[in-house]
């Protein structure tokens, strides 16, 4: 394998039956901690692979958003629901 694989986040977000006055995805990473509205969170793509390689370095995860290519949030450890 050689290619790069990654997830939409709305399935991991639909999966944890957030509650009605959820407002927030909070993304921690080594680098710093992230905010997200829940509704712009489901267009968040989770990457976690490489070149066909685990994104040892600086993963595990690298979150893409894809309104705004030009974020890449990497060292990515946790999300909380808020």
């Amino acid at each position: 394998m050689n290619e790069t694989f990654a997830i939409s986040m709305q399935p991991f977000l639909h999966n944890c039956e957030p509650s009605e006055a959820a407002k927030e995805l909070i993304i921690h990473s080594k680098d710093g901690t992230y905010s997200y509205p829940i509704e712009d969170a489901y267009h968040l793509v989770l990457c976690f692979s490489e070149n066909g390689k685990a994104l040892k370095e600086d993963g595990p995860l690298h979150v893409y958003d894809i309104n705004n290519k030009n974020l890449i949030i990497k060292n990515v450890v946790s999300f909380e629901v808020l």
